[in-house]
């Protein structure tokens, strides 16, 4: 009977991890999410997939991970844009990650270690519970765009099962291609190669040393799996290169604004983050974690020196004299986190690193964790049971964090409150919390939050100061709304006045978004004096700074909806209708009913301010209706 429960364990630990997560289904879209699925029609209705899914994820970078935004377009094609089918979707492909943890701690156990593969299955056990309901997995479960660092692990946990159980050309084969789905995931796959040649030692080479294994591979019959790896990597690097002729995009001000030693310091800085996270992520979860500038200066600059040269010096020895699975593996967990560690700066947004990125190296510290077995220390009375309550003492303080934690991703209010409470000098995080707050209609929390950031920081920037019109906008103090909107465009760098200096028309001129980093923002601005001007029935001070909103984001179906408002308001209603459509087949789906909704409050508007019984009758006798 013991056995019999033992072997199904794994399930069990399965079930636990899914019913954490299960909340999850009626989660909003958030953060990138609302550009990525939303406010684009690039993933929902591509006209070009190639381009679609070769993209780069963000302005200003080279990252290129077309299997997941291809994943994007599968499920949107046949589920619609759902947040709860992209969420289960996310959470799917989390449990298949925790069995591939499991499959891989069952091989690292039943070989050597294990008389009786019923430990092995309990290992198994352990170590997907661990992973699963580690706290610093949530970020990319929960939050949809999270998925470039799930599915990544996919693939290249596939890879070491295949490479572990497949022979022949068929391991060569599904290896390689496994690799090659990863790197189209994600670049953290760029670790693969050396990963796997440890890997391969932990289970093929009992009593060598790591660096004789190496020169013995040809014996072993590995080459032929490592010159399809190789091959793999080059044809990603060729299709890559196309497309991304820059390998990466470093953070320039980083890069300039740091010594040498600062820039050796921050690597360190970058590892205690990681190691922080993995160990003890309970007090420092948070969607922003920012650059600490104090930790690159005086005594703090010197111990991350210290904590950067320990770090490579125990790894490169770890490698070529250790023959401890444990230590091995740890070894593995840190070499997939070198591409996150900062020896090339990250424009990550000013922060440090993020959880997600944690999501393939914690594995590899999971199965050196179950690998370790301190015989001794569990035999003696005074120390085994407190061993072994360790990792209880642990699991519940992680189900207690997730319980917390999960659910403060459900929209985008919940998040960017969580992060302003953790982080409230943060420029990006204010901004997002009072924008969050005033989309959904949280006014008297966007207004006190503003107070108390004007008063801190001794006034607006102008970041802050649009954000601020917007909430104007949405008081009715629209004169005012427009004189800060403006301000804050004072110090901006305005391309299209250039495009219009030189006699071209907006619309026969197209920015290229990485070379104008603030597009996004200069979008925002343009689009809330659109809503103002309407409001105040302005129509062409409205179209005017439409054009130019277009300019900045040409895809942009809120622009569509403003036109068709405009026309509305000027009694042309077929030319509204017209452009209404063209709104309704920008916006996804489930937006429909709050475009809906937007015309039919503009219109009442119109007809409670004059009485216009043409104005009126536009919500029945327009062309357009929800029927």
């Amino acid at each position: 009977m013991k056995n019999y429960f033992s072997k199904f364990s794994p399930i069990l630990a399965l079930l636990v991890i899914t019913l954490f997560y299960v909340p999850v289904h009626s989660y909003d879209y958030v953060w990138d999410d609302t550009t990525l699925f939303l406010d684009s029609s690039a993933l929902r209705d591509p006209v070009d997939l190639w381009g679609s899914i070769s993209q780069s994820i963000l302005p200003g970078t080279t990252y290129f991970r077309p299997a997941v935004l291809l994943s994007f377009i599968c499920e949107f094609k046949i589920f619609d844009v759902n947040p709860s089918v992209s969420h289960i979707v996310n959470l799917l492909i989390l449990l298949a990650n925790c069995i591939l943890v499991g499959l891989l701690s069952y091989k690292v156990s039943v070989d050597r270690s294990c008389k009786h593969s019923v430990e092995a299955y309990q290992r198994a056990a352990i170590a997907i519970v661990i992973y699963g309901m580690h706290p610093a997995l949530i970020e990319s479960t929960v939050w949809v765009a999270g998925r470039f660092d799930l599915l990544v692990t996919l693939f290249f946990l596939l890879g070491l099962v295949f490479s572990t159980w497949l022979k022949g050309w068929i391991r060569v084969v599904a290896v390689s291609f496994s690799f090659f789905c990863a790197s189209m995931s994600k670049e953290m796959a760029v670790t693969f190669p050396l990963i796997l040649a440890v890997w391969l030692f932990v289970n093929y080479g009992a009593g060598e040393r790591f660096l004789i294994f190496l020169k013995n591979i040809f014996r072993k019959s590995f080459v032929f799996l490592f010159l399809g790896v190789f091959f793999s990597g080059l044809v990603y690097l060729l299709v890559r290169y196309e497309v991304h002729p820059d390998i990466y995009v470093a953070n320039i001000e980083v890069e300039s604004g740091l010594s040498v030693f600062q820039r050796i310091g921050l690597i360190g800085y970058t590892v205690l983050f990681y190691l922080r996270m993995i160990i003890w992520p309970f007090s420092d979860l948070n969607p922003m974690h920012p650059v600490q500038m104090g930790e690159l200066e005086g005594i703090s600059l010197v111990l991350n020196i210290i904590v950067c040269g320990l770090f490579f010096i125990s790894g490169v020895l770890a490698v070529a004299l250790c023959r401890t699975k444990g230590a091995l593996l740890a070894v593995c967990g840190f070499i997939a986190l070198l591409p996150v560690l900062n020896i090339i700066p990250l424009n990550i947004g000013g922060n440090i690193g993020h959880e997600r990125f944690v999501a393939l190296p914690l594995v590899f510290f999971v199965l050196a964790l179950i690998s370790f077995k301190p015989v001794e220390l569990l035999k003696d009375n005074r120390y085994g049971k407190l061993i072994r309550l360790m990792p209880v003492f642990w699991l519940v303080l992680c189900s207690m964090n997730l319980r917390v934690t999960i659910p403060l991703w459900q929209n985008e209010f919940s998040l960017w409150s969580w992060a302003y409470s953790k982080n409230p000098n943060v420029e990006f995080i204010q901004f997002n919390y009072v924008a969050s707050s005033i989309f959904l209609g949280q006014l008297e929390v966007a207004d006190k939050a503003l107070s108390e950031i004007e008063k801190k920081e001794k006034g607006l920037s102008s970041r802050m100061k649009a954000v601020k019109g917007q909430l104007l906008i949405r008081q009715g103090r629209l004169l005012d709304a427009n004189v800060l909107l403006e301000d804050s465009l004072s110090d901006e760098n305005k391309v299209h006045e250039e495009v219009l200096r030189k006699g071209i028309s907006l619309h026969d001129a197209k920015i290229v978004r990485d070379n104008v980093p603030n597009a996004w923002f200069l979008r925002y601005v343009y689009g809330s004096l659109v809503e103002s001007y309407v409001k105040q029935e302005r129509y062409d001070d409205a179209l005017s700074n439409l054009s130019i909103m277009e300019f900045y984001s040409p895809e942009y179906p809120v622009s569509m909806l403003m036109r068709a408002l405009i026309n509305y308001g000027k009694g042309d209603v077929e030319l509204g209708d017209a452009f209404f459509v063209k709104a309704l087949d920008g916006f996804a789906s489930l937006a429909h009913e709050k475009v809906y909704e937007t015309r039919a409050k503009f219109i009442k508007d119109i007809c409670d301010k004059d009485g216009s019984q043409k104005a009126c009758n536009m919500i029945t006798g327009s062309l357009v209706s929800k029927s």
